[in-house]
């Protein structure tokens, strides 16, 4: 079988919303050919017959997954998922829109086994900072300490 459009590089993926890979369901019909979809662009679907037309099916489906992803970086409900309803218990259906988390940098914590003792019954953290003993710092401290078998007075 050959092909008069001329064979051309894909573009390279590049950028936050680029999807390095993508779930497709494949679905023959009856009538011919192959039903296209994907649950990152829910509500997207292509109809191919050709082998030309299924490379042209995948790069839009690569494609309405970036426009997807977008929107859901910013919070904002997919154009075509908005058509669609959500399935309870059902992976492939998606879940409800919410913005993604972004990674919170929380405070180091130490180890139990790092802090010590004063001769006033406080303890001193590995960073210097001092604590009363009914503090729910120490107390937490304290139960680490246990865990641990390690001394706690």
């Amino acid at each position: 079988m050959s092909s008069s459009i001329t064979p051309s590089a894909l573009p390279p993926p590049g950028g936050a919303h680029i999807p390095t890979a993508i779930m497709m369901l494949v679905e023959p019909l009856a009538s011919g050919g192959y039903r296209l979809s994907t649950p990152h662009a829910r509500g997207w679907a292509a109809r191919v017959r050709t082998p030309i037309e299924l490379a042209q099916g995948v790069h839009k489906a690569v494609t309405e997954t970036q426009v997807a992803a977008y929107a859901r970086a910013h919070g904002k409900v997919y154009d075509l998922d908005g058509l669609t309803g959500q399935v309870a218990g059902d992976p492939l259906a998606g879940q409800p829109v919410s913005r993604e988390q972004r990674r919170r940098r929380g405070r180091r914590s130490h180890s139990p086994a790092d802090w010590s003792m004063t001769d006033n019954g406080s303890w001193k953290s590995p960073n210097g900072r001092v604590y009363g003993p009914s503090t729910q710092v120490v107390q937490r401290v304290l139960a680490g300490r246990v865990r641990m078998g390690l001394a706690t007075g």
